[in-house]
C-alpha cells in the first residue's frame, strides 16, 4: 500500500496485481492499472514499463522481464541475491561466487532483453523513515491499518502477518498512554509499526517475502521510488508485483 502511493507521488504510472478482494483497495490508493490475478495474466496486459518491483517467486520474476522496455530495471526483494549485493555487505569471495551462481539465470535472461536486474535487501534507515513520516503527516501517504497489538502481544502480531490475511499494516503499539491508534497523529501511526518489522526481519530472512519495510532505490534516471517488502495489505499468495512507468 505504501509503495503504490509513493510511486504515484513521484509521478509514476503504476500497475499492480492483487486478489479479487483487494482490487478496490488498490484503486483507492492510486494504482492506474489493477489486475486481478485470478482473472487475468499481467504478461498479456502490460508492456514497456520502466521498472518492476518483484516480491513474489521466481516464476513471476522471469515473466516480469517481458513487461519491461529495453533499458528497464527489474528489482527483486525476494531474491535471488546478485553479486552486487555480496559486495555491498562485504561478503568474502566464496559467498560472492555463490551469489553469482544463484542469480546467473535471471541476470543472463535480463541481459538478453537489455534489462538491468538487481536484488534489494531491506534494512532499517531512520532518515528514510523520517521522509516517509513527513509524507504521512502531509496526507500524501495514507497508512492502511489492519490491526493493532500491544507490546506484550508481539507474538500474536507476527502470527497475524504470517497468516497472509492482513489488509494493511499490522501495528505493535508502543505509545504508553494511547489506547486508540486512531487518536494518534499520522507520524506516530507510521512509526509504531516499525519495531514489529525489525524484530521479524532479524528473526527470519523469509520475512522478506511477507512483510514490509522501506528503502529508496533507483527508479530510472528521473526520480526514486520506494521499494517495499511484501505489503501486508495484500495477502502473500495474492499479491503483488508492482510496475512503474514514467509519465510523459
Amino acid at each position: 500500500t505504501v509503495a503504490i502511493q509513493l510511486a504515484k507521488h513521484l509521478g509514476a504510472t503504476v500497475a499492480t496485481t492483487v486478489g479479487t478482494d483487494n482490487v478496490e483497495l488498490a484503486k483507492s490508493l492510486g494504482a492506474d492499472v489493477v489486475i486481478d490475478y485470478r482473472k487475468g495474466n499481467f504478461v498479456e496486459q502490460l508492456s514497456d514499463y520502466d521498472v518492476v518491483l518483484n516480491t513474489l517467486g521466481s516464476d513471476v520474476l522471469e515473466k516480469s522481464l517481458s513487461v519491461l522496455k529495453p533499458g528497464g530495471k527489474l528489482i527483486s526483494i525476494s531474491g535471488p541475491p546478485d553479486p552486487a549485493f555480496g559486495v555491498e555487505i562485504g561478503a568474502n569471495c566464496v559467498v560472492r561466487q555463490v551469489l553469482r551462481l544463484a542469480s546467473a539465470k535471471i541476470r543472463r535472461n535480463a541481459n538478453k532483453r537489455d534489462v538491468d536486474y538487481s536484488f534489494l535487501f531491506m534494512r532499517a534507515d531512520g532518515l528514510q523513515l523520517a521522509k516517509i513520516a513527513k509524507l504521512v503527516d502531509a496526507g500524501t501517504i495514507r497508512p492502511i491499518i489492519d490491526s493493532v497489538f500491544g507490546f506484550d502481544a508481539v507474538s500474536e502480531a507476527m502470527d497475524r502477518v504470517a497468516s497472509g490475511h492482513a489488509r494493511g499494516k499490522v501495528v505493535v503499539q508502543i505509545v504508553a498512554d494511547a489506547s486508540d491508534l486512531g487518536k494518534l497523529p499520522g507520524r506516530s501511526q507510521a512509526l509504531t509499526s516499525v519495531p514489529l518489522e525489525l524484530a521479524r526481519a532479524r528473526s527470519e530472512f523469509g520475512v522478506l517475502a511477507s512483510n514490509i519495510m522501506l528503502g529508496l532505490v533507483p527508479f530510472s534516471d528521473r526520480f526514486s521510488m520506494s521499494a517495499s517488502v511484501k505489503d501486508c495489505a495484500m495477502p502473500a499468495r495474492e499479491s503483488a508485483t508492482l510496475w512503474g512507468r514514467q509519465r510523459g
